[in-house]
């Protein structure tokens, strides 16, 4: 896994993480509120509107990040790397 993200629920905190040299490293979260995956492009959550349980927010965050060329070229990369490993 290289990425992680914890949910305090009591204390309503995010902590996201990235593997870094072999061990988990806490980030900063954007001042936007918008983590976006480092690892998995196109992975887009909005702390705020997790917090708020705004469902409709996750979503619209969500399909812009899906959205994104980002995401699209990464799509490919996974595709053609299924299909490299397929075997007849």
């Amino acid at each position: 896994m290289r990425e992680s993200i914890t949910l305090e629920l009591f204390g309503q905190r995010m902590i996201w993480r990235t593997m870094e040299d072999g061990a988990y490293v806490a980030q900063a979260l954007p001042s936007d509120g918008i983590v976006r995956s480092r690892f998995y492009p196109g992975l887009w959550l909005d702390v705020a509107a997790i917090w708020a349980n705004d469902r409709a927010k996750m979503l619209a965050v969500l399909n812009a990040g899906i959205a994104t060329p980002d995401h699209e070229a990464f799509v490919e990369r996974l595709a053609a790397a299924k299909a490299g490993g397929a075997r007849d």
